[in-house]
């Protein structure tokens, strides 16, 4: 088929969805979503999909509310029931064309066990019977496998035997999709959150680059070879007909909830800044020729310990995430204290404050530089010798300290 023509129309199916369905001011099909990231991927440089998570306003959390609050809400959301073929027959052939699993050796791997081997299918197929939704132990569904895989799914919902190769879906969502469709409940708070997150719905694009770096590691290729190869996939990457019409049309191929500010916490002397305009730069140096205000006024160098009197207990990292600089008339509230600017507050939610991360166990000097960034991010401070205390290191200042305005450890 015309990619362009896949293109406009499988953007189209999913901006209905995303806005019809899932963010409905009466009736969102899930609930009320408060955030949300969704990306698109490519099959093997072919058909594109939507891999997309949202964060349900009120939706029961297990720990937080009973277990028949999430099994209600876990059945008001997902079934993997085949419809009756009478009753319900579009419904019926789409779960029969899209949702039926089907075996295959992709998914199909074979373990040894007591000098035994065996077939298992990494989908878990088929799927134990069940009469109503049963919920496993969080603990073991929490502990990973070598291969990162789960031990055990968080809940099974009720099927019969005839059902057990059918997966989880959304009728009213499969029936505007038209296609495959993967509904599945979080229902706890842990910390693989972020890794399926970062892992699996932000992961990488296959390409002609994989099958370079397996040459390069199995020597097939001779060494300059190798080289010419790296120098052209640094400049490029190969992809399908329907993701190079994505890119040329300027279809969105993200899109998330919250905007993210970075935060450079490096010391002074390793900041990087932006310099003002040319013509700026040149009057500043024709009037004074030994002047270093040449840059833009930095948040973390600049703006933050300039900051109003009334923000004296506001960490670096409240101000990141909460307010905007913009230029004085000299009327408005929370003017900086000398800079030509005022700070103009968030109505609606902060931004998502990024960092570098550092590990803290690699080196003495890591360690320091660890601390030394909490300290500036969530205690306050006008200049830099207010994060540490007299004769102590940063970690020495943190450990005797740890009275900060936000979190107390650098994810």
């Amino acid at each position: 088929m015309d990619p362009v023509s896949v293109s406009i129309h499988f953007h189209q199916k999913w901006n209905a969805i995303f806005t019809k369905l899932f963010k409905d001011k009466s009736t969102p099909l899930f609930g009320e979503v408060e955030d949300y990231f969704w990306r698109i991927e490519y099959q093997a440089r072919g058909a594109p999909h939507v891999h997309c998570i949202l964060w349900i306003k009120n939706a029961p959390v297990l720990g937080r509310n009973s277990i028949e609050e999430v099994k209600k809400y876990i059945s008001s959301i997902c079934t993997c029931s085949m419809p009756n073929a009478d009753t319900s027959p579009t419904l019926h052939n789409l779960v029969q064309q899209f949702q039926v699993h089907k075996c295959t050796k992709d998914c199909t791997k074979s373990y040894k066990r007591q000098g035994v081997f065996y077939k298992k299918c990494r989908f878990r197929f088929p799927r134990p019977a069940r009469t109503e939704v049963e919920i496993n132990d969080v603990i073991d569904c929490l502990a990973f496998s070598k291969n990162k895989q789960p031990r055990k799914r968080l809940y099974h919902l009720p099927r019969n035997k005839s059902e057990q190769y059918v997966n989880d879906y959304n009728p009213a969502l499969l029936l505007a999709n038209q296609a495959n469709v993967d509904v599945q409940y979080i229902g706890h708070l842990g910390s693989r959150l972020p890794y399926y997150i970062t892992d699996y719905i932000a992961k990488h694009e296959r390409s002609e680059q994989d099958a370079m770096w397996q040459d390069v590691f199995t020597s097939t290729k001779s060494l300059g070879s190798n080289a010419m190869s790296l120098l052209k996939s640094i400049k490029s990457r190969q992809v399908g007909a329907n993701e190079a019409a994505d890119r040329l049309l300027g279809h969105k191929l993200h899109s998330k909830s919250r905007q993210l500010r970075f935060a450079d916490l490096a010391p002074q002397d390793n900041v990087k800044r932006i310099l003002k305009p040319a013509n700026e730069i040149k009057t500043i140096l024709k009037n004074d020729p030994n002047s270093y205000d040449i840059f833009q006024p930095h948040l973390v160098l600049d703006i933050y310990p300039d900051r109003p009197d009334e923000m004296e207990s506001c960490s670096l990292y409240d101000l990141l995430g909460w307010f905007e600089k913009e230029k004085s008339t000299g009327k408005e509230r929370m003017q900086l204290r000398t800079l030509g600017f005022y700070l103009r507050r968030r109505k609606e939610r902060p931004y998502i404050i990024t960092h570098q991360t550092l590990n803290p166990n690699q080196s003495d000097d890591k360690k320091e530089l660890y601390y030394y960034y909490l300290l500036k991010l969530f205690k306050p401070w006008r200049t830099e010798a207010d994060l540490c205390l007299p004769g102590m290191t940063y970690y020495e200042t943190y450990s005797a300290d740890r009275q900060f305005s936000g979190n107390e450890k650098l994810s």
